[in-house]
């Protein structure tokens, strides 16, 4: 049975979460391939395309290449969202859970190990704004139309970002949802003059 609170998630879609491609239930989940690290990757698409997702975003730090522990690892960086983009992603992470909780065998997992080993790729602190962790792997960047170099510092900008979500990934001990900024635009805004 179904909680209550999921159970709306999955069946109500906010009119901007349509034209987003956030509505699960058009999404596509691929039979898990397992890569030599015995992860197993699920690849996500919607009408035959990416799953695609457009919103601005706060960096307040830069890139990161490495994890707690000091090893090297995909660069990522984190993006804080607005309370518009951390309502829609909250529906579109609870609904995923629901389509592998569904879907557990299909995926090599019980039940159990869908509700507790489930890493989401937001983290929220209290009353702060939440943030989507996005890897960095190939990403373009864009000014006035047109692309450009990387910016030498990630940190304290504003971004129109546009990310992939990419697959579900599976480990022995974990699994969550591949997120990838494919496109970042800085967001400039105009500042008059006070005098």
């Amino acid at each position: 049975m179904t909680p209550p609170s999921l159970q709306r998630t999955v069946s109500y879609v906010a009119p901007q979460m349509a034209k987003t491609g956030l509505c699960v239930a058009d999404w596509s989940f691929a039979d898990p391939q397992k890569n030599v690290n015995d992860f197993s990757f699920s690849q996500l698409t919607v009408g035959g395309g990416l799953v695609t997702y457009v919103f601005e975003g706060k960096s307040h730090f830069d890139v990161a290449t490495r994890g707690l522990d000091g090893e090297r690892k995909t660069p990522g960086l984190q993006l804080q969202l607005s309370k518009v983009a951390e309502a829609e992603l909250e529906c579109m992470i609870a609904c995923v859970q629901h389509e592998v909780l569904e879907n557990a065998t299909k995926f090599g997992m019980n039940a159990d190990d869908v509700r507790e080993l489930f890493k989401s790729p937001m983290s929220k602190n209290g009353t702060f704004p939440a943030n989507l962790r996005v890897k960095m792997s190939g990403t373009r960047y864009w000014a006035d139309g047109a692309l450009t170099d990387a910016p030498d510092s990630h940190a304290g900008r504003k971004w129109q970002a546009k990310v992939h979500f990419k697959s579900i990934w599976i480990a022995p001990n974990a699994w969550g949802i591949t997120c990838a900024a494919l496109d970042l635009q800085e967001m400039r805004t105009e500042v008059g003059c006070p005098f």
